[in-house]
């Protein structure tokens, strides 16, 4: 049998596991729903910010080469590289997590 972990809202406040039948604190649950929230807020952030570090080198790498192209546009290139980084830093620490 699958061990699956089933809640139940009621006045007995009982959680399975398997077989077994465990007296669950209601607010112990919460507690430790809202810890399993917040660690997976803290992988996809941390996930998100590793795109956009691998992304950002990306640009910067294509900055470079253009700036060899064309110097004339520089300012141009840097300006797009910095709105990305800009962007990314502004999603990551005022997103709606």
């Amino acid at each position: 049998m699958r061990n699956e972990l089933t809640t139940y809202r009621s006045t007995n406040a009982l959680t399975s596991v398997g077989n077994n039948t465990f007296i669950v604190n209601p607010q112990a649950d919460g507690m430790y729903q809202l810890a399993e929230l917040q660690a997976f807020r803290g992988t996809l952030k941390a996930a998100l910010a590793k795109t956009a570090l691998d992304n950002t080198a990306i640009l910067a790498l294509a900055e470079e080469r253009y700036i060899r192209e064309a110097p004339a546009g520089t300012a141009d290139y840097r300006r797009i590289v910095e709105s990305y980084v800009n962007w990314c830093i502004s999603e990551l620490n005022g997103g709606d997590w």
